[in-house]
C-alpha cells in the first residue's frame, strides 16, 4: 500500500498497549464488512455485528480500554464513509472493478483498512523516526562549515529527502513505464535496465524533485537486485525474485516509513557507490545521529561484517 498513512490520535491516557489490544479486538473479534453505497461516485458504508455496535456506547467511558475500542472503532467507521474513494483505493494498490459489489474487491478492500489501521497506530506512538530526522537537522544547523554542513547532509541522507508525493509517483513510475528487465540465468536473476532506468538511477543530486526520486527508486531496486543475486551464487538455492516481489518490498517500506524507508535502504549502497565519505564526527552530535541512524540502514549480506 504505498500510500501515507492516514493519521489516527489517540487520548494521552491510552497508551500503545491498550490501543493495539483495542486494534486487535475490533479487527479480529468482531464482525464488520464494508458495503459499497455507490458506484458514481465510489462510496461506501459499513456493517457491524452486536459486539461492534455495542463498544460505541462505552465512547468517553472511564475505563481505558472500553474508551481505546470505541475510538478505534469510530475511526474505522469514519475512514470507510468518508475517505475511500477511487483515488485511496487505486493508491492502496487495489484496482476498482467495474461490476458494483465485488465480494473479493469488499474483502480485500477491508484487508487494506485493517493495514492502515496498524500503521497509523505505529505512526502515532512510535516517534523514534520523526525525533531522528529533527534532530538531524538541528545537528546539521550547527555545522558552521558549509562543506562540513553538506557533507554531513549527504552522508546520513538529508539530500535525498522528497515529498511523499513525489516519492509515491516515482515508484509508480519506475515500476510501471520503465522497461527494466529481470534476466533469469540457471538458478539466479540478474536485472537488465533499460536506457530510462540507467540514465535516471544515477542522478542522486538532481535539482528536480521528481528526478531525484526516480533515481532513489531505480536505485533501490539495484540494491534489492544485487542482494538476490549475491544470496543466490553464494548459496545456489534459486532466485524467486520477479517484478512483483521488488514492488512488494519497496511499497512495504514505503507504507512503514515513507520516504526514509527507501533512503535507508540505499544509502549503505550509495556510500560506497558515490564515494560519499564520513562527516567529521569532532562535531558536536554528529557521531551521535550516525550511530542513532545506523540501526535503520539496510547492509547488504556481502558488506557486513
Amino acid at each position: 500500500m504505498i500510500t501515507p498513512t492516514p493519521s489516527i490520535t489517540m487520548p494521552d491516557h491510552i497508551t500503545a498497549p491498550i490501543a493495539l489490544e483495542a486494534a486487535d479486538f475490533i479487527t479480529q473479534l468482531t464482525d464488520w464488512r464494508i458495503v459499497q453505497t455507490s458506484l458514481d461516485p465510489l462510496t461506501f458504508d459499513i456493517e457491524w455485528d452486536d459486539v461492534f455496535a455495542g463498544v460505541f456506547e462505552f465512547d468517553g467511558s472511564w475505563q481505558t480500554r472500553d474508551y481505546a475500542n470505541a475510538h478505534i472503532a469510530q475511526w474505522i467507521t469514519d475512514l470507510i464513509r468518508n475517505d475511500l474513494n477511487k483515488t485511496s483505493i487505486r493508491r492502496m494498490s487495489l484496482q476498482v472493478p467495474q461490476e458494483p459489489h465485488s465480494e473479493p474487491f469488499l474483502a480485500g478492500l477491508k484487508e487494506r483498512v485493517c493495514i492502515a489501521l496498524s500503521d497509523a497506530l505505529r505512526a502515532h506512538y512510535d516517534q523514534s523516526l520523526k525525533q531522528w530526522e529533527r534532530d538531524a537537522r538541528t545537528c546539521a544547523g550547527l555545522i558552521e562549515n558549509p562543506i562540513d554542513q553538506d557533507r554531513f547532509r549527504t552522508y546520513v541522507g538529508l539530500d535525498q529527502v522528497v515529498s511523499e508525493d513525489a516519492a509515491r509517483k516515482a515508484l509508480r513510475y519506475v515500476i510501471h513505464r520503465m522497461h527494466w528487465y529481470l534476466r533469469q540465468e540457471a538458478h539466479w536473476t540478474d536485472l537488465e535496465p533499460d536506457w530510462r532506468f540507467s540514465r535516471a538511477a544515477p542522478r542522486r543530486d538532481a535539482a528536480d524533485e521528481a528526478t531525484r526520486a526516480r533515481a532513489l527508486v531505480c536505485r533501490c531496486i539495484e540494491v534489492l537486485a544485487k542482494e538476490d543475486l549475491h544470496a543466490c551464487l553464494r548459496t545456489g538455492n534459486q532466485s524467486h525474485m520477479t517484478r512483483d516481489t521488488i514492488r512488494d518490498d519497496l511499497e512495504k517500506r514505503f507504507a512503514k516509513d515513507g520516504v526514509w524507508g527507501l533512503i535507508n535502504l540505499a544509502l549503505v549502497s550509495d556510500r560506497r557507490v558515490f564515494s560519499i565519505l564520513p562527516p567529521d564526527l569532532e562535531q558536536i552530535g554528529t557521531k551521535e545521529i550516525v550511530e542513532r541512524q545506523h540501526g535503520r540502514l539496510f547492509v547488504p549480506e556481502r558488506m557486513r561484517q
